[in-house]
């Protein structure tokens, strides 16, 4: 029977809270302050889809938006892998309302696609978009990973004008030993600030 441990921590350095325990997983964020954009963006998923078809990524994060550059994962055993299963991030945006963005699959995958291998060997790709399961993995081995391309929110309510609110970051995941089928679940929470200027 699969044991389960579920291990609920507080993390972060500049997406910061503060944790009670960061013994497993932190985040740091390559900003500490997102600024909403009034316009529209491609996605990371948009435009590597675009790329391996040879065509233009479409406009498919709508206005307005932001983007956090890079998401960098720490992790403590450098003998287990660490599974991100999804990324989550939610505010309340005042004279608006609840709002949210989720990266999970495809989506989540397209944030690390740079080639990069394991102990120097070629024919092991660690980048979560060339994985052919295309899983989010900080692998045995490693201890620092990071996002390569930006995370991209759109379709923020910017009509009550200028705002800052704090968002919450939230990572769901898992941590496994290669070659056991004991899973340690994990759910890391931090915050960033996200600002509309005008």
């Amino acid at each position: 029977m699969r044991q389960l441990l579920f291990i609920f921590l507080i993390s972060s350095t500049l997406l910061s809270c503060g944790g009670a325990d960061e013994s497993v997983l932190t985040i740091k964020s390559s900003i500490s302050k997102a600024l909403i954009i009034p316009t529209v963006a491609a996605s990371c998923f948009a435009k590597l889809t675009a790329t391996s078809a040879g065509t233009s990524a479409s406009t498919d994060i709508t206005s307005a938006y932001f983007r956090i550059p890079r998401l960098i994962f720490t992790k403590k055993n450098v003998g287990t892998d660490l599974y991100i299963v999804l990324l989550r991030i939610k505010m309340q945006v005042p004279n608006s309302g609840a709002y949210e963005c989720t990266f999970a699959g495809e989506n989540l995958a397209s944030l690390n696609s740079i080639e990069e291998t394991n102990g120097g060997s070629s024919s092991t790709s660690l980048s979560w978009w060339r994985r052919s399961t295309q899983e989010a993995i900080i692998p045995a081995g490693s201890t620092t990973w990071q996002t390569d391309c930006p995370l991209y929110c759109g379709a923020v309510n910017v009509e009550g004008g200028a705002f800052s609110t704090t968002a919450t970051i939230e990572v769901i995941g898992y941590e496994q030993t290669p070659g056991s089928d004991l899973q340690l679940p994990l759910k890391v929470f931090g915050s960033l600030q996200v600002e509309n200027p005008i």
